[in-house]
Parts: structure tokens; C-alpha cells; sequence
């Protein structure tokens, strides 16, 4: 039986590369580059960003909702579609609030990343 019968197929081929790597070296594969890491980082702060934005969006997007209740009532009775109930606006209402600040968020970050870009390319020359 080998040495290695209890294990499992992972662990084999885990065994089997460190003793490649003892007699070749560690491979390019395995050894992760400065310029990767940089890119795994800038992608965990661009999700961290967007994940603390919505959650901060939130609340905002509430406050905005209330605070906006005299333009729900026009809209009810411009198009008849029911957006304010007994105890204020109608869930649809947060939503689509929450949805035009997020996309409000998204574009202006995309023009902000876009003159940064531009700024940038006009420095390089």
C-alpha cells in the first residue's frame, strides 16, 4: 500500500508538487507576482467600496424617499399609479430611489474614472 493510501487525491497532488518543487524550485505558477497582487487588491477595495456604498445608500435612499413624499403625490395623481399609502410612500417608491442613487453613484464614478484616465494620458505625452 503507499505511504500516501489514506489521503486524499488533493493531498497527493499536493505531495507529489512539493517534492517537485524541493528538486525544481518553486514554479511561476505557484509564486504569486507583485503586479497580481496589485490587481487582487484593487479589485478587493473596488468590491469593498461597493459594498460599503450600497449599504450607506440605503438609509440614504429612505430619508430621500420621505422627504420626497409631496412629488410621490404628484406623481399618484399625474399617472394614477398608486405610490402613497396611509402610512407614507409605497415600497416601490424606496426602491426606485435606491436604484437611481445607486445608478446616480455609478455614473459619476464613471466620469470621475474617465477624466482620471484622460488626465493621466495627457500627462504620459
Amino acid at each position: 500500500m503507499p505511504s500516501n493510501a489514506g489521503v486524499g487525491r488533493f493531498h497527493r497532488r499536493c505531495s507529489v508538487s512539493k517534492s517537485a518543487q524541493a528538486r525544481d524550485g518553486p514554479s511561476v505558477a505557484t509564486v504569486p507576482t507583485n503586479e497580481s497582487r496589485g490587481r487582487l487588491v484593487r479589485v478587493l477595495r473596488r468590491v469593498a467600496f461597493w459594498v460599503a456604498l450600497t449599504l450607506v445608500l440605503a438609509p440614504v435612499a429612505v430619508v430621500l424617499t420621505v422627504l420626497l413624499q409631496p412629488a410621490w403625490d404628484w406623481f399618484e395623481s399625474a399617472t394614477g399609479i398608486e405610490s402613497l399609502g396611509h402610512s407614507g410612500p409605497a415600497e416601490w417608491c424606496y426602491l426606485v430611489m435606491y436604484l437611481a442613487l445607486l445608478g446616480l453613484a455609478a455614473a459619476l464614478l464613471a466620469a470621475r474614472r474617465r477624466a482620471t484616465g484622460a488626465r493621466e494620458a495627457r500627462a504620459n505625452h
